[in-house]
Parts: C-alpha cells; sequence; structure tokens
C-alpha cells in the first residue's frame, strides 16, 4: 500500500499522512521509500498503514508529538500473557479484527481493551514512567478505535 491507498481508505489527507512519516510519529516502521520516482512514492505493509493513521488521528486531536510516540510504543509494549509466550497486544488486534480500543491515561499510562475476547491489559506505565497505583483510574483519558482504524485500514483487503 502506499500513501494514496491510505488516503482513499480513511478519508486523511495525504499531507497529514506524509507529516506523519517526515515526523517519525509512528515508532518501529519498515517502509520503502523509491528514491528515483517522481514525489519519492512510499510503499508499506497494511500494519504499517494501521500505525500511521493512529498517528495521524491523534495528530488531528492535537497531540504533541512527544505523547503520541509515546502512546504508540505503550501500547506496542503491551504483552498478552497466557499460555506459550507472551504475544504483542497491539499485533493480536491486527490478526482479529475486533472492537478494540487503547487508552492514554494522564499522558503516561497505557491500555488496551478487546470486548469480543474478554481482554483487558490493565493499565500499564509507559516506558520512562513509574507504573500506575493499584486501582488507579485516570482523570484525562484518550481513546483511540483502534477496531475502527481498523476497518478502514483493511477495507480493501
Amino acid at each position: 500500500m502506499d500513501l494514496y491507498d491510505l488516503e482513499q481508505r480513511t478519508g486523511l489527507g495525504r499531507r497529514l499522512l506524509r507529516y506523519v512519516l517526515d515526523h517519525a510519529l509512528v515508532p518501529e516502521l519498515d517502509i520503502e521509500i523509491s528514491a528515483d520516482a517522481v514525489g519519492r512514492p512510499r510503499k508499506f505493509h497494511d500494519d504499517v498503514g494501521f500505525g500511521i493513521v493512529c498517528a495521524a488521528q491523534l495528530l488531528n486531536l492535537g497531540l504533541p508529538h512527544k505523547k503520541i510516540q509515546l502512546f504508540l510504543q505503550g501500547i506496542l509494549d503491551i504483552q498478552v500473557r497466557g499460555k506459550g509466550p507472551p504475544k504483542n497486544a497491539f499485533l493480536c488486534v491486527l490478526e482479529r479484527p475486533a472492537d478494540a480500543k487503547a487508552y492514554l491515561g494522564d499522558g503516561a499510562n497505557v491500555r488496551i481493551v478487546v470486548d469480543e475476547y474478554s481482554y483487558d491489559s490493565g493499565w500499564q506505565a509507559c516506558l520512562g514512567h513509574k507504573p500506575p497505583p493499584k486501582g488507579y483510574e485516570p482523570l484525562v483519558t484518550v481513546v483511540l478505535d483502534l477496531g475502527r482504524i481498523h476497518n478502514q485500514v483493511f477495507s480493501s483487503c
């Protein structure tokens, strides 16, 4: 996929999507940039497009770059523990579409909830922050609707 495809699927402008890439708002991206083509088109997998759209929506909300990076890195760090080795919760959401939401609490803690699978990661500290106390409830919460974003990005798959 490229930025044009992402724009068509989500309705977000290419300029905003390009801004997300140029300012490295999404951690751990694997993007191929064509150096010899006009406009230097960027090619990437749908999962990368998913991360770009998440960052673009947070940017539209007005979150500062550092908070966007912190939020996305925080949800990338959440692990599902159970039988077998731990799995990345964010990747599980990509593999099995569902009504999933990611939360940023008080700008320092993250959580992923997937009601359909009765999964709740609980509040976890973002990198560089102290773990939240037992029974933590944030005063301010930003909610990212991962399920709706998944439906947009993967709509033509």
